[in-house]
């Protein structure tokens, strides 16, 4: 019987899938006591930020990875609707950044790869001093805006 049990427990170890989803068992409860929705089957796996909870709203079979930021910003706290939408069996990849001050939205069925920005707002020296939240933007689902510099 010992045998049985250490030959399970170093075919569980073996695979690392397999301690991201007892952890997020594990947390769940947490998460949707801050989170505004935390969808079935959906995982947030160990985020560096969260920041507005309250505002984010998670579907179903959506996972996020390590090292993830995620913020809706004050400016936004006082919406009674979710600011930031994320929609059901969408991957977000290690060390990803969403920041909404208006409104961010990611549909259904979409990949975000490692090290992505996605910013609703313009944090600009235009003016002396950074503006937070300057120029809120609008739903990132459908654009496929990436920047500009203006000269």
């Amino acid at each position: 019987m010992p045998h049985l049990l250490l030959t399970r427990v170093r075919a569980f170890a073996g695979h690392p899938m397999n301690a991201v989803t007892l952890r997020a068992r594990i947390t769940r409860p947490y998460w949707q006591r801050r989170l505004g929705h935390l969808g079935r089957a959906a995982i947030v796996h160990k985020p560096v930020w969260v920041y507005g909870p309250q505002l984010m709203w998670i579907g179903d079979e959506t996972m996020i990875f390590h090292g993830a930021s995620l913020a809706v910003e004050s400016s936004a706290w006082d919406r009674s609707e979710p600011v930031l939408r994320i929609g059901s069996r969408v991957g977000i990849r290690p060390y990803c950044t969403i920041s909404a001050a208006e409104s961010v939205v990611i549909d259904d069925d979409v990949i975000i790869g490692a090290f992505t920005g996605i910013i609703d707002s313009d944090h600009t020296f235009a003016f002396g001093p950074p503006q937070r939240n300057a120029q809120p933007g609008g739903d990132q689902s459908r654009t496929n805006w990436t920047g500009h510099l203006d000269r």
